[in-house]
């Protein structure tokens, strides 16, 4: 109860934590189900911390304004990271990302947006990238286009709140070049 207490993790989590075997316990002779389990405090700490950094991949899908299924390849390129390990046992679900690797990858993304006037005919990133042909999507690299200065964008203003939509390049031939031919129609 006390370790409960302190890290804010309730009791029959810290059941499912005795059960992993990356994390280190100490365990009576007792055969006992009820009898006590004794942690390493730096692991639980560790455990505690990496749980408040934690955000579920559909909330960090809305933030970037990018499909679910799409993180998995930001992650993989390490544009973004996952969260892997016994804080899993601690929420429901399975796919986690750091909160600040998301908000670093937005800070960087805003620091990229052009100053000056939005061109006539601009076209928002998540709309090229939906005019694509059938199949999967290259939300990866559309990322690092723009991180690299490849692509160039401005901001669109309004009530739209996710990096990606409120980004907008010159127009779709310019996100085809900046993405290769392979890409196009």
């Amino acid at each position: 109860q006390q370790a409960s207490d302190a890290f804010g993790i309730r009791p029959k989590l810290f059941s499912r934590l005795a059960l992993d075997p990356r994390v280190s316990t100490i365990r009576s002779k007792s055969s006992s189900r009820s009898a006590p389990v004794l942690f390493k405090r730096e692991e639980i700490e560790k455990i505690a911390m990496a749980r408040k950094d934690m955000e579920a991949a559909s909330s960090c899908a809305i933030r970037l304004g990018v499909p679910r299924g799409a993180m998995t390849g930001l992650a993989a390129v390490g544009l973004i990271e996952s969260v892997d390990g016994p804080v899993l046992h601690l929420v429901v679900g399975k796919e986690y990302y750091t909160r600040s690797s998301v908000d670093h990858l937005i800070a960087r993304l805003t620091a990229r947006i052009t100053k000056g006037k939005l061109p006539a005919n601009y076209v928002r990133l998540t709309k090229a990238l939906y005019r694509l042909p059938v199949g999967d999507k290259p939300w990866p690299e559309l990322v690092r286009t723009v991180l690299s200065g490849q692509l160039r964008v401005y901001e669109v203003k309004g009530r739209l709140d996710a990096i990606l939509i409120r980004l907008a390049a010159r127009n779709y031939d310019e996100v085809l070049g900046a993405l290769g031919k392979s890409h196009g129609p």
